[in-house]
């Protein structure tokens, strides 16, 4: 089902700028084009690598795979084949080199197959190169560099030329199907098919080797069976698995496509030729913003594609729905991590754009407080990562949140749990490149969103007064949410205390882990570090009466602990409390300027 997915993927992206390359061909990123005469003297090494960019442009050309031994590739390879350049086996690699090369355009007729063969039988030297190209040549890592060929005149690359090209399509062809024979395609149901017998190697994922790693493989002898090896046991056309392969490294490269989540890496596409509803799913999963929750569009790009994005989250939450967003429109999310040389499926999820909205909007509604960022799949997660790292992230956790997600049931007991200890850790502050930034926004509203969907969304009548709630609620009396907001009160009066300026080291800093676990040996400092903060504010009378009202309905007692719920609980109280302040002062700030402006 995956492959078929990612074939049909491949067919409707033909005819459009986001093409994938056909049969027998690869995209890949040459650093530099070695120019040759026609009768195949080199001219000159060309650099194909933009100004102040660290990779070339990107390229269609003929593909080629190899993971050990020798192994060259036709018209795009590295210097150690095409020269001999290299202290092991270099020699031997230029001769194989100019046998595949023989072999392939031997025959063809043509400017450019001829001044290709000239090369590799005359002109294919060290020597040669460096009388041509000193600088290039003098760099110690020339030979990790892939280079293409291009001949003086032409204005094409010579893998492009219509003759080389259909040549070795023809070569590929016949080869594989007399190495690998003929099969009967359980992807496509062609009969008598080219077979794939190594399905292509898959770059780009995190903590996968360098090389690649196959979706599809048979590495052990429990996996054979009717005498076949390899991928021979899995019966796909060489077709098929180009296609799949192209269209799963298509997604995974793409940003607008995929999140990366440490090692793991979810991948999203829609059925639709229209774009709103791939925009929608980006905005769903959160692949546009980073671990802050800022926009990771750059300067240059479309800055049009990331408000929309972000106003997608901002309507759904409000209940309105994205009009031109087709709800029986299909949607594919495929997660995947590495496994040793092979990459490991950990979910694969199905269905229409109207059930995925279904859920991306109770999602939304459950994480809903008032002044907090909409909440996205990819920053749930992200809350959990020890030191801001994604590579800390529990590998389990991002499937079994994915399926929360995608299914509606409880999320797994291990992302409130994992909050929580973060909050402990780092009080809601994540290192970035300008200094720790506040995301408490964020992780409270992932402890609201566990707390209401492990409610089932219908709280217990005898608890009434306890909901959990999108602004603050005064009418909660539970003691952990009172708590909350005391502290957020005490927070207030530290911060008017000193000018209005963020202290060296906040209460919230040092107390706010102590405060949600066990009040009782923490709030009596509090308390008295309140009445010296007061007594340096010039206006607080605000604060007095609010925490008069808060410490008379805790009834003079604090409790000894707080259990995992009451913590969550305690946060949504702190978040809302210090939200209603900020509200309370920007109201009266704007009161103050419609007055002076009345004068």
């Amino acid at each position: 089902m995956i492959l078929a997915d990612l074939c049909t993927l491949y067919d409707s992206l033909e005819g459009t700028d986001d093409a994938l390359p056909p049969l027998c061909f690869s995209a890949k990123r040459p650093d530099a084009a070695l120019v040759i005469a026609p009768d195949g003297t080199p001219r000159e090494i060309r650099s194909l690598v933009p100004q102040g960019a660290k990779v070339g442009v990107r390229m269609v050309v003929p593909a080629g795979q190899r993971s050990s031994g020798i192994s060259p590739y036709f018209l795009c390879d590295n210097l150690e084949y095409l020269v001999g350049d290299g202290a092991k086996k270099a020699g031997e690699k230029r001769e194989r080199s100019k046998e595949l090369h023989h072999e392939v355009l031997d025959g063809v007729c043509g400017t450019v197959a001829r001044a290709v063969l000239g090369f590799f039988d005359g002109h294919a030297t060290v020597g040669e190169l460096e009388a041509v190209a000193p600088a290039f040549m003098a760099d110690p890592d020339r030979t990790k560099k892939t280079l293409v060929f291009m001949v003086e005149g032409e204005r094409e690359y010579a893998h492009e030329d219509a003759s080389v090209a259909e040549a070795w399509t023809r070569y590929r062809q016949e080869r594989d199907e007399r190495e690998n024979g003929l099969a009967d395609c359980m992807v496509t149901g062609k009969a008598a098919v080219r077979r794939a017998r190594l399905f292509p190697k898959i770059t780009g994922v995190p903590g996968a080797q360098s090389a690649g790693a196959s979706l599809v493989g048979a590495n052990a002898d429990s996996f054979l069976s009717y005498g076949q090896e390899k991928n021979d046991v899995a019966g796909i056309s060489a077709e098929a698995a180009h296609k799949a392969s192209e269209a799963l490294s298509y997604l995974i490269k793409d940003r607008g496509h995929s999140v990366k989540l440490g090692k793991e890496v979810v991948v999203f596409w829609t059925d639709s030729p229209e774009p709103e509803p791939n925009d929608f799913m980006q905005a769903a999963l959160g692949s546009s913003l980073d671990e802050t929750g800022n926009s990771v569009v750059r300067v240059g790009e479309d800055q049009a594609l990331a408000d929309a994005v972000a106003q997608f989250l901002l309507d759904l939450r409000s209940g309105r729905r994205p009009g031109r967003v087709p709800q029986d429109a299909g949607f594919h999310i495929l997660g995947l991590s590495p496994y040793q040389a092979r990459l490991s499926v950990r979910f694969y999820e199905t269905g229409s754009m109207g059930g995925l909205m279904d859920h991306v909007e109770r999602f939304l509604v459950e994480g809903e407080l008032q002044g907090a960022r909409p909440l996205t799949v990819a920053q749930c997660l992200r809350q959990c990562a020890l030191q801001g790292n994604l590579d800390n992230l529990p590998r389990p956790l991002v499937t079994s949140v994915f399926d929360a997600f995608l299914s509606g049931t409880a999320f797994p007991p291990a992302l409130y749990v994992q909050v929580l200890s973060r909050m402990r850790a780092d009080g809601g502050f994540v290192p970035a490149r300008t200094g720790k930034v506040d995301v408490i926004d964020y992780r409270v509203s992932v402890l609201k969103l566990c707390l209401a969907r492990a409610m089932g969304g219908a709280p217990d009548p005898s608890e009434k007064g306890k909901e959990l709630t999108v602004a603050l609620n005064p009418e909660n009396h539970d003691p952990a949410y009172l708590l909350g907001r005391l502290f957020a009160l005490f927070e207030k009066a530290q911060l008017d205390a000193n000018g209005g300026n963020k202290p060296n080291a906040s209460i919230r800093d040092r107390y706010m882990g102590a405060a949600a676990t066990t009040p009782a040996r923490v709030y009596p400092q509090l308390i008295h570090l309140y009445g010296h903060h007061q007594s340096k504010a010039s206006s607080g009378s605000y604060i007095d009466r609010t925490v008069g009202e808060v410490v008379d309905e805790l009834d003079g007692g604090f409790p000894a602990t707080l259990d995992l719920e009451e913590q969550g609980v305690f946060y949504i109280g702190y978040y809302q409390q210090r939200q209603d302040l900020y509200r309370s002062k920007k109201s009266n700030d704007d009161n103050r300027d419609e007055a002076a402006e009345g004068k």
